[in-house]
């Protein structure tokens, strides 16, 4: 047999450390994990793929309709009527923005701020400025709204 410089080696038990823990082999996986880097460049591409829409321009007629509404939600504030809710969000990071339907109850008419308010079915309030409202839907609208 061919000797080798390690021989009386190889039959020693393994060494444990007293002093040091046993790495978990969890741990040991990760030193061997990848890095990122160019740390924000996944952030920085999902940003750009995220799509936003424009915001629509609204005739004269559904401004006029929504007008005529806003002003039996101001009437009827008191009763806090249930409305669907159609406005569009604005985007904090892109041009464009989000169209968003919500449905809930009516809490307040800001008319000073020119906000509508209302409290959505997941109990949060929700405040939108009367120019970002594209469609306001309520059944009581029904018998007063043509």
């Amino acid at each position: 047999m061919n000797s080798h410089n390690y021989d009386d080696l190889i039959h020693l038990p393994h060494y444990q450390s007293t002093t040091h823990p046993h790495m978990p082999l969890c741990s040991r996986a990760a030193q061997f994990s990848p890095f990122a880097a160019l740390t924000g460049y996944d952030d920085a591409v999902a940003e750009a793929g995220r799509m936003t829409q424009n915001e629509k321009k609204l005739s004269s007629d559904l401004q006029e309709a929504i007008n005529e509404k806003l002003t039996f939600c101001r009437r009827h504030q008191e009763d806090h009527p249930r409305l669907t809710l159609t406005f569009f969000v604005p985007d904090e990071k892109k041009d464009g923005g989000t169209y968003v339907t919500a449905i809930g109850n009516l809490e307040n008419i800001d008319t000073q701020f020119c906000h509508l308010i209302f409290r959505n079915d997941q109990d949060a309030i929700i405040t939108v400025p009367f120019d970002n409202i594209t469609d306001i839907d309520a059944p009581a609208f029904e018998d007063y709204c043509p």
